[in-house]
């Protein structure tokens, strides 16, 4: 196959006045280098391009024969880059006597389809914005196949209006997790990343060498079909998905799955060449795995049409996210982007408890998923967020297992124990004012205490959620704030993957009624993610202290997965009588609407009562000794600190909105306004919470 040259990006990534890092995926090797140009309006309106003297440094990551990913560092050679001034960038690629540029690769055309420049600039562009009115883009929770529109083309729609507006245009794009459903993954699309894998990757692990339940029967040919993966992510990787029917397992599928994500090449690739194979081929060619036997007829021919619908209905997805992925292509070539992984970037569930993490890392199928998945989350997200914090000795430990896969060689171990045990995966943003973004999933701490549950007359004890965040994680988080200069009383973003603050109401809710169906074996945490701050209180009771300590001002937190979009304003008054504001801002998710069966019946249940018995929408919060969280109006004898919550209401007249959307947040004062932008029908839709 004679693949693009280009396979996804570019993808700006972190900027500053000394350096500008660009990430990019090439079919063939290449030399890359890369322009700068200061772009200025005349005075007769007409754009003039000024070529600043830079010099620019590469790193390549092979990742198989045909995929190499480059890291592009461009530095001024003088001085800084000038802020508050639009600035484009050109990448140069040679290879022997082969010359060529975005330019000459069709990305700087009006005309292409598929081209990354706003009109009526020449190049893609960003600004480094130093002013006291930024704004922010921020989301999570993007899935392929996920139902409606993808809100962040919503992103790419705003930039287009405001793109010589420097006053309005975003400083930077926050992805608050899930930028990937690793452990859910369409049936229409599995077959096409497993052609990809073998045409851009070649030789891939095998994964019967890493579990030899692989070479057995079924699970020797049920891993290569569609649909045949949940058995065994549950049963050999000790996965908790339930969805997990087409699991990525391998890198390559980790990375193609990238690929897809970030833009529409293989897509067009795919729909040029007539790679996605439709039901009836798959079925001609054994490649779809059946429970049933054909010779249980009726349940087979039921299981047959259930096979069928779905992937009628998510191909109907994908082909919508098809249309979308152009606009992000654009976004991300215009817009700082930080991204931070969640659980879906690897495995629904990831290290939900303790019991969870012991399941699978003694698991060598779970081990090798979640480090093929950590390390394709380092080369396609992490690198970029800061890239000077990944030393040579850690990329040639990535480089040296993914030269051939081999999982029994020492390059392999190394790679498990580097990746399965790296804790320091938050960073600090290069925007003003700065965002600390948190690892929520590494760094958790879980008590073996138990808590008291009362179901009628039965009692029961029962685990508490984990803490997100343990010392060591918060630790870390405070020195690379101190290495990246912010100081003492400072404005802060936070950036949580899993909110400070859920939905009063749903988190009283399932806190009062979730865990008691827990005692009784009923399985909800897998419906219901106890994993928000608030479920373990010794780790919200930290957090607050260390809140209090670091004193920002003001202290936004953004924060995404919950799957519906909030705006949460708090006082927090502490038993020395200090008092911290806090404002939490939720839009999620960007691309996966709607809660599903019990889980969608029991929050609409929850929202409607509350509509109807409870306009006000203030919670009074207490921490008692025991680190409890009490809700009432009345002030116990003593307590370590109280909040005032107010969840201020949407125009939809509710405390949430539950439509795909992205987060525009502006200007980072004292108060905030949160904007949700929507892509419908190619229209750009602004909901406005009031402060």
């Amino acid at each position: 196959m004679k693949l693009p040259t280009v396979l996804a990006g570019p993808i700006l990534r972190r900027i500053d006045s000394k350096q500008v890092f660009v990430w990019i995926a090439l079919s063939k090797p290449y030399n890359v280098d890369a322009n700068i140009f200061m772009i200025e309006e005349t005075s007769q309106n007409t754009l003039q391009y000024q070529c600043l003297n830079v010099q620019s440094k590469t790193t390549e990551i092979v990742l198989g024969k045909k995929l190499y990913i480059y890291l592009i560092k461009i530095v001024p050679k003088n001085g800084c880059f000038p802020s508050e001034t639009l600035l484009g960038y050109n990448l140069l690629f040679s290879n022997g006597s082969e010359q060529l540029d975005l330019g000459s690769l069709g990305l700087l055309s009006d005309s292409n389809r598929s081209g990354i420049v706003y009109p009526p600039l020449k190049y893609p562009a960003f600004v480094l914005k130093q002013n006291n009115e930024p704004s922010f883009m921020f989301g999570s929770c993007r899935k392929l196949h996920g139902e409606d529109e993808d809100a962040l083309a919503s992103g790419d729609l705003y930039l287009s209006e405001s793109c010589l507006n420097l006053k309005n245009r975003p400083s930077a794009l926050f992805l608050a997790g899930d930028q990937i459903y690793a452990d859910d993954v369409a049936d229409a699309i599995i077959p096409f990343i497993k052609i990809m894998e073998n045409e851009l990757i070649g030789s891939t692990e095998d994964l019967s060498e890493v579990d030899e339940n692989l070479k057995k029967f079924p699970f020797h040919q049920a891993y290569k079909q569609v649909h045949g993966r949940q058995f065994i992510i549950e049963h050999f990787c000790k996965f908790t998905s339930t969805n997990g029917h087409n699991h990525l397992l391998t890198f390559g599928e980790f990375a193609i799955m990238y690929l897809l994500t970030f833009s529409p090449v293989l897509w067009d690739f795919a729909k040029e060449n007539k790679l996605f194979p439709s039901f009836s081929k798959l079925l001609d060619n054994d490649q779809y795995y059946f429970i049933f036997d054909p010779d249980n007829r009726d349940e087979y021919e039921k299981e047959l049409k259930k096979h069928e619908s779905r992937f009628a209905e998510e191909k109907a997805e994908l082909n919508q996210f098809h249309e979308s992925v152009v606009k992000v292509q654009r976004l991300l070539a215009n817009i700082p982007t930080y991204m931070i992984f969640d659980d879906h970037d690897i495995t629904d569930d990831w290290n939900l408890s303790r019991s969870w993490k012991e399941s699978v890392y003694r698991s060598p199928l779970g081990r090798h998923v979640i480090a093929n998945g950590l390390g394709a989350y380092w080369i396609f997200q992490g690198w970029g967020n800061d890239p000077e914090h990944f030393g040579p000795s850690f990329i040639k430990t990535i480089s040296n297992y993914l030269e051939d896969l081999n999982v029994h060689s020492p390059s392999y171990r190394k790679w498990l124990d580097v990746l399965l045990k790296y804790g320091n995966w938050s960073f600090v943003t290069a925007t003003e004012p700065k965002a600390l973004f948190l690892d929520t999933r590494t760094n958790r701490e879980y008590e073996a205490i138990p808590k008291p549950a009362v179901v009628g007359k039965t009692i029961k004890e029962v685990t508490v959620g984990p803490q997100l965040v343990n010392k060591e994680g918060l630790d870390i988080a405070s020195l690379q704030l101190t290495k990246s200069g912010w100081k003492e009383g400072e404005p802060l973003m936070i950036v949580s993957p899993a909110p400070l603050y859920g939905i009063g109401l749903i988190e009283f809710f399932l806190y009062q009624y979730v865990l008691p169906l827990r005692a009784l074996r009923i399985p909800v945490h897998t419906a219901f993610d106890l994993e928000a701050w608030r479920y373990n209180g010794r780790g919200y009771h930290d957090f607050h202290l260390w809140i209090k300590k670091l004193e920002p001002s003001p202290c936004i937190v953004l924060s995404g997965d919950a799957h519906m979009a909030s705006c949460v304003s708090t006082t927090i008054e502490y038993d020395d009588g200090q008092k911290k504001e806090i404002q939490q801002f939720t839009s999620s998710p960007m691309k996966n609407r709607s809660f599903p069966n019990l889980a969608g019946f029991l929050l609409n249940s929850v929202l409607r009562v509350n509509m109807i018995t409870n306009e006000k929408k203030v919670f009074h919060r207490y921490c008692n000794q025991t680190f409890d969280m009490i809700y009432q109006q009345q002030e116990p004898p003593s307590y370590l600190w109280k909040e005032y919550i107010e969840y201020l209401k949407l125009e939809n007249g509710s405390v949430v909105q539950t439509e795909n959307n992205l987060g525009l947040i502006t200007p980072l004062q004292k108060t905030a306004n949160h904007t949700l932008l929507q892509y419908k029908n190619r229209q750009l839709y602004k909901r406005n919470f009031k402060n």
